[in-house]
């Protein structure tokens, strides 16, 4: 049971296969429970419009964050 908001952008979509690699050697495997509640964790920080957050991949790190502005 999770939810996931997105936010819908007008005009034409991308082609986003033009700019992805076919064969990407990058995996990212995560405990689903961990990555819920950290997000569940992180969103009382977000927008309370947009609930915004932002995750970013280093390594073998993945950032989860978020700020209401």
């Amino acid at each position: 049971n999770s939810v996931l908001i997105c936010r819908l952008i007008d005009g034409k979509y991308p082609n986003y296969e033009a700019v992805i690699p076919k064969e990407n050697p990058n995996k990212l495997t995560i405990d689903r429970n961990q990555f819920l509640n950290s997000v569940k964790r992180v969103s009382i920080f977000s927008n309370k419009t947009t609930h915004q957050i932002r995750l970013k991949i280093a390594g073998a790190e993945l950032n989860i964050s978020a700020e209401d502005i």
